[in-house]
């Protein structure tokens, strides 16, 4: 990299920051029609190494990128398993991740989709209404578990795993999505083995290579082009104390910092 390549956006991943990181992804600047998507913390204002990271053409908007960045994990992980997605279908948690596999899973057709949440918000109510009337889909929220043919499991708790399992008929399958950090699971293998149970990892990174997770967001940002996506990104300008009062509250699906370049 013969000259420095500043950092235009940082995006807030609240899952893996609620364990201590400082932030991930980053956002270059524009140069000579590019961007690209690096590691990056938080207000660091210079990309410092290019290694690994997605070059895209500069025609996508930040909402796009955002989305699309974070889609490339129920992708990855679904994209050779449709087979074993089937409705009804629940995806427990719309965080970052889980509101991606959402738009995955309605742009693929499918219609019957619930959603397992604490806290039914009016961004929430707003998002759902909206997207059942783009998509003619029947999204609903719930607030208990019961049987489904699919679980898309995006918040990596330990106690919802656990429930998933003591729920899950037999043939069904389970996609964990969500990292498990907390290092207790209380998980009967007896369950899974009398149930026959399809039980999927969703780690973006290992035995996936980078020019298949390059070719998947590259994928993604002409599938999302189109879309109206202002209403679920939240982009904040930098000022002092800006992620820690962002992350205090969450007030949207998907939330970026802007740097003054």
């Amino acid at each position: 990299m013969e000259e420095k390549l500043k950092i235009e956006y940082t995006i807030i991943s609240r899952g893996t920051e609620k364990y201590g990181s400082k932030g991930y992804m980053g956002i270059s600047e524009v140069k000579k029609g590019k961007r690209y998507f690096v590691l990056s913390k938080h207000y660091e204002k210079e990309v410092k190494t290019l290694k690994d990271s997605f070059e895209f053409d500069d025609i996508y908007n930040i909402e796009n990128i955002t989305l699309s960045r974070f889609e490339i994990i129920p992708k990855i992980t679904l994209d050779n398993k449709k087979d074993f997605i089937n409705e009804r279908i629940i995806i427990c948690g719309l965080g970052n991740v889980g509101f991606a596999s959402l738009i995955y899973l309605l742009d693929l057709g499918y219609k019957e989709i619930d959603i397992l949440i604490n806290n039914n918000e009016n961004y929430v109510n707003d998002a759902i209404m909206q997207l059942n009337q783009i998509y003619n889909a029947k999204i609903s929220v719930v607030t208990t578990l019961s049987t489904y043919n699919t679980y898309i499991e995006a918040t990596g708790k330990s106690n919802i795993i656990k429930e998933i399992i003591e729920n899950v008929t037999e043939n069904s399958s389970i996609f964990l999505l969500g990292t498990p950090r907390e290092g207790t699971y209380l998980i009967d293998p007896l369950e899974i083995h009398r149930k026959n149970i399809n039980i999927f990892g969703g780690h973006e990174l290992n035995g996936h290579s980078w020019q298949n997770r390059n070719s998947c967001f590259i994928d993604l940002l002409k599938k999302n082009r189109n879309k109206e996506l202002k209403k679920f990104v939240n982009i904040y300008n930098e000022k002092p104390n800006i992620v820690n009062n962002v992350l205090q509250r969450k007030n949207n699906f998907f939330e970026v910092i802007k740097y003054d370049i």
